[in-house]
């Protein structure tokens, strides 16, 4: 059975945009997932705001045309707001302290695996640049050894002639 949405009353007009307010407030839940995660960048933030406003728009325009026969009434605007108003200040607040926790929780989460991992290759990298520190301070020790002895000989008048 099709359902036939040019049979829809101004209830069902109403009901269906409180809908589409809710939908919308998840849709914006995603983009606020987006914020969480990327850093903070006002221009992309320009961009998700201009996409979600083109999105919000052409769903509301499709709202109209399929439910309420092509006419933009106001209170189908009215309770798309008063959805997305209910969403976003209930479920959505929920929705967005859970985000914060997941996403801090795998970012520690994937630092803890990157340390514990890079953590013996920093030590190996550590121990080979002590060594070669070692091997350059000995090489120094020497010239400046051969350096002394040689000025020692010089001031004693034990040089060799050649």
């Amino acid at each position: 059975m099709i359902l036939d949405l040019s049979s829809f009353g101004e209830t069902e007009y109403f009901l269906c945009s409180l809908l589409l307010g809710v939908f919308l407030g998840a849709v914006y839940d995603v983009f606020r997932l987006v914020r969480i995660v990327l850093p903070k960048n006002n221009a992309l933030i320009f961009v998700e705001d201009i996409l979600f406003c083109m999105f919000s728009t052409v769903s509301f325009l499709l709202l109209a045309f399929n439910v309420g026969s092509g006419r933009i009434r106001g209170f189908a605007a009215a309770g798309t707001l008063f959805g997305f108003s209910l969403y976003y200040s209930t479920v959505g607040k929920l929705v967005y302290k859970a985000n914060e926790k997941i996403i801090s929780f795998l970012k520690r989460s994937v630092k803890r695996a990157i340390s514990f991992f890079a953590a013996p290759i920093c030590r190996l990298i550590g121990k080979l640049k002590k060594a070669s520190e070692t091997k350059k301070l000995e090489r120094k020790r020497k010239r400046l050894v051969k350096k002394a002895l040689t000025s020692a000989k010089k001031g004693f008048g034990l040089e060799e002639k050649r």
